[in-house]
């Protein structure tokens, strides 16, 4: 079973099955679909009962991660459980409105993610109202980085 996780904060964060399920447990956590973006990984996890897992890794604030929780093996990969995710470590900051790119600042670059879009209802809907506009450009540009 796959999971995806937003990080809202840097810090530790901990994946957990431990003492919560009724089956053997393994989890892995991936920045991406392909196996050799493994970023930590879990079978048995120390002072888990049951052979239930438990993992912990360094999250960086809004990175997305994927999370597998799968069996030993295939007499013991079903069961019920519950996962448990928790995260230390200061708060992600806010977005910047307007900040299309997502590299923390409002410029042209972003403007000109806006303009691609004018008309339409992809990136640069700001406001949500389904197309970009006159509206948009003007959230963009209060925005603006100086």
């Amino acid at each position: 079973m796959w999971f995806e996780y937003r990080a809202e904060r840097s810090g530790t964060c901990t994946v957990s099955t431990c003492n919560a399920a009724d089956h053997d447990t393994r989890l892995a956590v991936l920045g991406d679909c392909n196996a050799s973006s493994t970023i930590a990984c879990n079978d048995d996890g120390p002072g888990c009962g049951g052979f239930t897992s438990a993992l912990t890794f360094q999250a960086v604030c809004g990175q997305t991660y994927l999370i597998a929780v799968g069996g030993f093996n295939a007499a013991t990969f079903q069961g019920t459980g519950q996962l448990t995710l928790a995260q230390t470590g200061p708060i992600c900051p806010p977005p910047v409105q307007g900040d299309l790119n997502g590299d923390g600042v409002v410029n042209g670059a972003d403007l000109g993610i806006l303009l691609t879009g004018w008309g339409t209802s992809g990136a640069g809907d700001l406001n949500g109202d389904g197309v970009v506009d006159g509206a948009d450009l003007g959230i963009l540009l209060t925005s603006w980085t100086p």
